[in-house]
Protein backbone atom coordinates (compact mmCIF):
# COMPACT_ATOMS: atom_id res chain seq x y z
CA UNK A 1 0.00 0.00 0.00
CA UNK A 2 1.20 3.26 -0.99
CA UNK A 3 1.27 6.49 1.69
CA UNK A 4 -1.65 7.69 0.02
CA UNK A 5 -3.50 4.74 0.25
CA UNK A 6 -2.84 4.46 3.39
CA UNK A 7 -3.92 8.25 3.95
CA UNK A 8 -7.06 7.43 2.86
CA UNK A 9 -7.87 4.55 4.21
CA UNK A 10 -6.98 6.36 7.77
CA UNK A 11 -9.44 9.21 7.12
CA UNK A 12 -11.95 7.06 6.55
CA UNK A 13 -11.78 5.25 9.71
CA UNK A 14 -11.40 8.61 11.21
CA UNK A 15 -14.70 9.18 9.95
CA UNK A 16 -16.38 7.06 12.40
CA UNK A 17 -15.78 8.92 15.29
CA UNK A 18 -17.42 11.90 14.86
CA UNK A 19 -20.59 8.92 13.26
CA UNK A 20 -20.15 7.59 16.62
CA UNK A 21 -20.91 10.55 18.52
CA UNK A 22 -23.69 11.78 16.90
CA UNK A 23 -25.40 8.35 17.58
CA UNK A 24 -24.82 8.41 21.13
CA UNK A 25 -27.37 11.49 21.34
CA UNK A 26 -30.08 9.53 18.88
CA UNK A 27 -32.46 8.15 21.95
CA UNK A 28 -33.40 4.66 22.33
CA UNK A 29 -36.84 5.15 21.31
CA UNK A 30 -36.16 5.76 17.30
CA UNK A 31 -34.55 2.01 17.52
CA UNK A 32 -36.30 -1.24 17.29
CA UNK A 33 -36.47 -2.94 20.29
CA UNK A 34 -34.76 -6.77 20.26
CA UNK A 35 -36.48 -8.71 22.81
CA UNK A 36 -40.09 -8.58 22.83
CA UNK A 37 -40.52 -11.62 21.53
CA UNK A 38 -43.79 -14.10 21.74
CA UNK A 39 -42.95 -16.14 24.75
CA UNK A 40 -44.29 -19.49 22.80
CA UNK A 41 -42.15 -18.64 19.38
CA UNK A 42 -39.26 -18.62 22.07
CA UNK A 43 -40.07 -22.27 23.49
CA UNK A 44 -40.79 -23.21 19.70
CA UNK A 45 -37.75 -21.91 18.63
CA UNK A 46 -35.42 -23.31 22.04
CA UNK A 47 -37.23 -27.00 20.87
CA UNK A 48 -35.89 -26.39 17.38
CA UNK A 49 -32.66 -25.96 18.45
CA UNK A 50 -32.37 -28.98 20.47
CA UNK A 51 -33.55 -31.12 18.07
CA UNK A 52 -31.16 -29.66 15.37
CA UNK A 53 -28.32 -30.28 18.05
CA UNK A 54 -29.31 -33.82 18.63
CA UNK A 55 -29.24 -34.81 14.92
CA UNK A 56 -25.84 -32.90 14.81
CA UNK A 57 -24.02 -34.69 17.18
CA UNK A 58 -25.67 -38.71 16.13
CA UNK A 59 -24.79 -37.72 13.13
CA UNK A 60 -21.03 -36.82 14.28
CA UNK A 61 -21.07 -39.96 16.41
CA UNK A 62 -21.49 -41.97 13.22
CA UNK A 63 -18.83 -40.30 11.02
CA UNK A 64 -16.31 -40.78 13.76
CA UNK A 65 -17.23 -44.37 14.06
CA UNK A 66 -17.10 -45.20 11.08
CA UNK A 67 -13.35 -43.98 11.03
Amino acid sequence: MTGIQWGYCLLIALVTFPINLLLKFVPDTCCMTLGDEDPEEVMAAAEDYEELRAKGEANAKKLLGKK
